[in-house]
């Protein structure tokens, strides 16, 4: 194995630990592209090496083409001619740039490579190089017209594979990075770290890694070490990586985020935004830091992923809306009627967290974490009937609390707090007095 001293030791991101499963059966049922070979080959069809080529890659890949199909081109045992190499490159190129269809930018490219005069020469050194474990010389000296790096490493990963290099030379083109950018973001460490990258264009998206070997080294070499944890193949990783990005993507190319990884809040914790430090700093004044404490540490159910709402809808479920409705519910509870300085009801009214405890899984949910602010008490057992009693206005009659001897216990409420019991009661759809027990039990368990 190649070891780089110059790398940093990055942590296994908690997304790919948690999606450790998806990861591993990645291939399971992956597929090819589909793409136009007659359309390929009728662009190039005053190049006759280029469409023999084609031919040969048209033979294997008479409709799809995929990362399978690339790999055979490469893994003959044959000379690894020049030939051999071109095709294998070739291959990558019209597996990356599949059915082209719409102004045949990826044929343009491809044609401007294949036409440079240096791509004999930077092919066969490119094979050289990687083979002996000198994949940074390789990435910088990978100059072709129309060949970024990501088609570029495509070639780099097949070759890597061929030869057993370690850590392998992988795939990274805009999906990856836009991945690598989203679970930086979840971990606290810049992109910058891999790509060296700080600007951004307009529409969100990564701007240009082709000049950046240094961080295309810290990516193999973080990827190794990542997939040695989870005990897969590094290109396991990099290919969920592209798809879950690339399912945030619409056809149109515009860059959606939310629509995917984003939704995957699994903690609390993982909640930012000024809303979260201004709850953070309230609880604190209001001596609520245990509270706090426990909401922050919670973790959202599997359950909790539901459908979208329409094409391209976001889930109208989201972990932030319980976050923010355990809060409110906390504060209740306590009597406490200011709220931090920019709680204006940033996620709505929060309707679907109450409705969703009144549910078997909401009810499991609960049981688990059990917060006591929101504990719905089960009938309590007494050794005696209670007698029938016609409460005073402002007062509520409750079921006594062993070991309370038996017989009604008559709480005296003010109008106003009778109301706001009232009130919560029906929102929490269960009866005033069973609220007032448990409103009794909380008290008693802060004693």
């Amino acid at each position: 194995m190649i070891v780089y001293n110059d790398t940093i030791n990055i942590p296994l991101p908690q997304y790919l630990k948690i999606h450790r499963d998806k990861i591993l059966h990645v291939f399971d049922n992956a597929s090819g592209s589909d793409y136009d070979p007659d359309g390929w080959r009728t662009f190039f069809h005053d190049n006759p090496d280029i469409i023999q080529e084609l031919d040969i890659i048209k033979q294997k890949c008479p409709k799809t083409i995929g990362r399978e199909d690339v790999r055979f081109f490469f893994s003959q045992p044959h000379s690894k001619s020049y030939e051999e190499i071109r095709r294998l490159f070739l291959a990558c190129m019209v597996w990356g740039w599949g059915r082209d269809y719409k102004d045949q930018r990826g044929r343009k490219h491809t044609q401007a490579a294949l036409s440079d005069p240096r791509l004999g020469e930077v092919l066969k050194q490119s094979v050289i190089r990687i083979k002996s474990g000198q994949i940074k010389e390789a990435y910088e000296g990978f100059t072709l017209k129309g060949c970024k790096s990501a088609y570029f490493t495509k070639f780099f990963y097949f070759v890597g594979e061929e030869y057993n290099i370690k850590p392998s030379p992988l795939i990274l083109d805009r999906h990856v990075a836009n991945a690598l950018d989203f679970l930086g973001k979840q971990e606290g460490w810049s992109i910058s770290t891999f790509l060296d990258v700080s600007k951004r264009k307009e529409n969100g998206k990564i701007s240009s890694i082709m000049e950046y070997p240094k961080g295309y080294i810290q990516y193999i070499c973080s990827m190794h070490d990542w997939a040695t944890e989870l005990a897969c193949s590094p290109d396991n990783i990099e290919y969920f990586m592209y798809k879950e990005d690339k399912e945030s993507t619409t056809s149109a190319g515009k860059y959606q985020r939310e629509g995917s990884m984003s939704k995957y809040i699994y903690k609390a914790s993982d909640l930012k935004g000024k809303w979260m430090v201004s709850t953070k700093q309230f609880c604190e004044q209001k001596n609520l830091c245990n509270e706090y404490s426990i909401i922050v540490s919670m973790e959202r159910p599997p359950t909790w992923n539901l459908k979208k709402e329409g094409n391209n809808g976001k889930p109208y479920w989201w972990f932030k809306r319980a976050v923010r409705d355990n809060f409110l519910k906390l504060w209740e509870v306590k009597s406490i009627q200011a709220r931090p300085s920019i709680w204006e009801d940033p996620f709505g009214k929060g309707q679907g967290f109450k409705e969703y405890l009144k549910t078997d899984q909401g009810m499991t949910w609960l049981k688990n974490y059990n917060p006591h602010w929101l504990r719905i008490p089960s009938p309590v057992a007494t050794s005696s009937p209670i007698p029938p009693s016609t409460p005073q206005s402002g007062s509520v009659v409750v079921a006594p609390i062993s070991p309370v001897p038996p017989g009604p216990i008559t709480i005296s409420l003010s109008p106003i707090q009778k109301d706001k019991l009232q009130k919560f009661a029906d929102e929490c759809d269960i009866d005033i007095s069973k609220l007032v027990q448990s409103w009794i039990l909380e008290r008693l368990y802060h004693l």
